[in-house]
């Protein structure tokens, strides 16, 4: 049976197929949207119900080579966590082969130990050390062919982020020993590199048990005392609960790990007066002396040339095209026009622009000078920052998000289209530029469908449309000519001529 479940598993379209738990309180529940997949989505969870692991706790299941035939070839799991080291999942197996689920500085690593031997695989592109829920999975399958070798694939979030690592063909016929999890028991009882946080969802290809594992200082739920209670922040700020852990936000006009008054900073120049006013863009304002402005007083206004004039005693007109994207002003010693704020130049272009960068998705308005890629945050891609590499997963505040029951929002054709349920029609107005209604299929195994256009027409189109049927009525064209016009442009009957 595990011979088949390994062969038949397809890591890469089951990833997107599989859908996911629809709460966190019913993670246990879980189905497959394709057949390839059925042994994997039909594995029993352990453990359903999330369990809180305090750094000394343990769940263990001993002496399995009974139970249990050969090492786990598919783990899965749910964990959050503040801790930025521990060990998360190790399971032993005889021919001294050891494998070690673990983070190391708030990144997932996978470790396969034999003897002396160590091969380590980490998922570099995230930190899951952040107190919200990640998504676990490991699969073991052949590599097929002669050798004997094997993949181990560690899939992180559903599939967002990917690390893997071949493995020792022998890994398949060694006899498990030893499932343990949230750490490792030493011989004095004590747990070493003990898991602090929260584990549910946990799913194994073996006949395990949570009534016969050993036990240790686990305990039910995943509540965690508000950390706010004891008001840890300084005066002048706001305490945030962000699980587990709390983060201190000043108010306006104080900065720092104290929260200190800026004012008391002196951040004004040239003797200026800094007043705190909560109702600016940073709190204070700087009250500046004759001759000096900008936000700390430190620009005077007797400048060589004024704004869109460049020189040295002698002031010329920069002369740069605005209409064309570049800034009124220019540099006041070479002359040489610039783009815009939030403006790019294409190598070779004569024109800047504009950066369009999407604000969900991007760290700022502005973007690469030459060639416009926008500063994105992590799993976003495009250039404008407006899209997710897995098309289940919709550009959201914190990155790429997956969403589980329906097509997320996501643009295409020009378009944005709104988050739909599998099985639904979205139906928006057309690009800019035309008028008309655009359709778009939300399919549950494909995603999004392309987008119908077919309705959508230019609104310069639309007025000779208009005028084509005006020239029919006026001169009465045949009716043959006027049903040409009428199926393929447009119903004359519905306009009247003065």
């Amino acid at each position: 049976m595990l011979d088949s479940m390994v062969g038949r598993n397809n890591l890469s379209s089951c990833r997107l197929k599989r859908s996911s738990h629809l709460t966190l309180s019913h993670l246990s529940v879980s189905m497959c949207l394709s057949s390839s997949c059925l042994p994997l989505c039909v594995v029993p969870a352990v453990m359903g119900n999330p369990l809180r692991f305090q750094g000394n706790s343990l769940l263990q299941w001993n002496n399995l080579e009974a139970m249990v035939a050969s090492v786990l070839w598919h783990v899965e799991l749910m964990f959050r966590t503040r801790q930025s080291s521990s060990v998360l999942l190790h399971i032993s197996s005889g021919m001294q082969h050891n494998l070690t689920l673990q983070l190391r500085g708030g990144s997932m690593l996978m470790g396969l130990h034999r003897g002396e031997d160590s091969t380590l695989s980490r998922v570099e592109e995230v930190l899951v050390n952040d107190g919200d829920w990640h998504h676990l999975q490991l699969d073991i399958s052949s590599l097929g062919g002669a050798a004997s070798n094997h993949k181990a694939v560690l899939s992180l979030d559903q599939g967002l982020y990917l690390a893997s690592m071949e493995v020792d063909g022998k890994l398949r016929e060694s006899k498990l020993k030893t499932v343990s999890v949230g750490g490792l028991a030493k011989p004095d009882g004590k747990i070493q590199h003990g898991f602090r946080g929260c584990i549910q969802g946990l799913r194994v290809s073996g006949a395990l048990s949570l009534s016969v594992a050993r036990k240790v200082n686990v305990e039910p739920g995943c509540s965690v005392p508000d950390p706010c209670s004891s008001n840890p922040c300084p005066a002048n700020s706001f305490c945030s609960d962000d699980w587990d852990s709390f983060s201190c936000t000043c108010l306006s006009g104080f900065y720092g790990t104290n929260c200190t008054d800026v004012c008391s900073l002196n951040p004004c120049e040239h003797a200026a007066t800094c007043t705190w006013k909560p109702s600016s863009s940073h709190g204070y304002t700087c009250d500046c002396p004759r001759n000096y402005f900008g936000r700390y007083c430190e620009k005077k206004t007797d400048l060589p040339c004024p704004r869109g004039w460049w020189g040295h005693k002698t002031c010329g007109p920069c002369n740069c095209p605005t209409d064309r994207g570049f800034d009124s002003d220019c540099n006041k010693t070479s002359g040489e026009c610039r783009c815009k704020d939030n403006h790019y130049r294409p190598e070779g272009s004569d024109t800047c622009l504009l950066c369009d960068c999407y604000p969900v998705g991007s760290f700022s308005r502005a973007c690469d000078r030459e060639s416009g890629q926008c500063h994105c945050k992590p799993g976003v891609i495009g250039r404008q920052c407006d899209r997710c590499d897995n098309p289940f997963a919709e550009v959201s505040a914190n990155g790429c998000e997956v969403i589980y029951d329906s097509c997320p929002q996501a643009i295409e054709a020009g378009i944005w289209w709104p988050r739909t349920k599998f099985g639904l029609p979205a139906a928006v107005p057309c690009p800019r530029g035309s008028v008309g209604t655009a359709i778009r299929h939300c399919d549950e195994h494909k995603g999004w469908l392309p987008p119908n256009l077919f309705s959508c027409t230019s609104v310069t189109f639309s007025k000779l449309k208009a005028l084509v049927c005006i020239f029919c009525l006026q001169n009465n064209t045949s009716s043959l000519f006027i049903k040409w016009y009428r199926h393929e442009i447009i119903s004359c009957s519905s306009l009247s001529v003065e």
